[in-house]
């Protein structure tokens, strides 16, 4: 079933003698979720990184749809594109026997520091520094 669709009974309305029963119509509309998105059976969450983790590696805590919080360690470092998956953490799969669930798309927003002082832009340039 896809969002903003409708499922309709036949004739499994009120029913009768002499009377043909209406349909029974049901609208499914999409609300939207204050920190996810939701592609298909996908979740798409964005995390808020400090530039020093970006770099470096760090763990994303992620609230699920079941209250849980799930953390994610990401090793790699994140660039304005990068996405990290995780697997059966979306919403559940209509219909699945198996309680299937989609993914969980990490995406990430970068927070850059608004300033700097002499130390930490000297520091910076040590930590980039590198021979051609």
């Amino acid at each position: 079933i896809s969002v903003n669709n409708t499922i309709r009974f036949k004739e499994e309305g009120d029913q009768g003698p002499n009377v043909i029963p209406a349909d029974i119509v049901f609208k499914i509309t999409e609300i939207r979720h204050p920190i996810y998105i939701r592609n298909g059976d996908d979740l798409e969450f964005t995390a808020s990184v400090p530039l020093s983790r970006a770099l470096v590696g760090c763990s994303v805590e992620v609230p699920t749809l079941d209250d849980r919080n799930i953390s994610i360690p990401i090793n790699d470092i994140i660039h304005p594109e990068y996405v990290k998956i995780v697997s059966n953490e979306g919403m559940p799969v209509f219909g699945s026997k198996n309680k299937e669930k989609g993914n969980l798309v990490i995406r990430s927003q970068i927070d850059f520091p608004q300033k700097l002082g002499p130390d930490a832009k000297a520091m910076i340039r040590q930590a980039f520094a590198y021979e051609k």
